[in-house]
């Protein structure tokens, strides 16, 4: 799914993991399997950081992504087990496109 990374490119995450199966379509993602597994990675997404958006806002999901544990601990975020969580789904968005 990597050829799907132009999509995205120059949008805030906020806006990426909202987006439903039709606006993934207008993107140019006319596989349906493609928009349920990016829909899928964008749900996890979105639940894990219900309560950790402030940290990333105004962040662009190229950078999101490349985060690591020490990153995500630097920026505030203390508990190992929800970054664990978090790289887990950042590594699974990057395989994904």
């Amino acid at each position: 799914m990597a050829h799907y990374a132009s999509n995205f490119e120059g949008r805030q995450y906020q806006e990426i993991v909202e987006m439903m199966y039709e606006d993934l379509e207008a993107l140019g993602i006319d596989n349906y399997e493609d928009r349920h597994v990016l829909r899928r990675h964008f749900q996890n997404i979105r639940a894990a950081m219900v309560n950790y958006s402030p940290f990333f806002q105004n962040r662009k999901w190229e950078d999101i992504i490349e985060m690591n544990h020490n990153d995500l601990e630097m920026m505030g975020i203390r508990n190992r087990n929800l970054r664990s969580m978090l790289v887990r789904n950042f590594w699974l968005v990057k395989r994904a496109v």
